[in-house]
């Protein structure tokens, strides 16, 4: 049997989290007008990593009522929105996210008589 006292220093280590990583999509689109109305020739994502998951949003005249969900990753082509013609202040939202990732959205709006802007 023994007795005995002590005093010690020692080191932590936490386990801390660390910052989500940046999802490097873009996106790359086409388009032709005609008054106040604008539609997508093209609307195509790069780079988009695998298992994510994409949401595509139109809100505004000329949209479609459901929004579109798709899994594919690499080039991603959101076809349900090309060659439809979009009124102005039509507002395409699309939003990436994957586990681990920090949420990507890109904005696209229509304007009456003006080229599309993109946030």
């Amino acid at each position: 049997t023994g007795k005995g006292t002590g005093t010690g220093t020692g080191t932590c280590t936490g386990t801390g989290t660390t910052p989500p990583k940046k999802i490097g999509a873009g996106l790359s689109y086409s388009f032709a007008r005609r008054g106040s109305k604008t539609w997508f020739t093209k609307l195509l994502l790069k780079g988009v990593p695998k298992g994510a998951k994409t949401t595509v949003r139109c809100k505004g005249p000329g949209c479609p009522k459901k929004k579109l969900t798709l899994t594919k990753s690499g080039k991603v082509a959101i076809k349900t929105l090309v060659n439809r013609h979009l009124g102005p202040n039509a507002k395409i939202t699309i939003t990436i996210t994957k586990t681990g990732y920090k949420t990507k959205t890109i904005v696209i709006k229509t304007r009456k008589g003006k080229d599309p802007v993109a946030a």
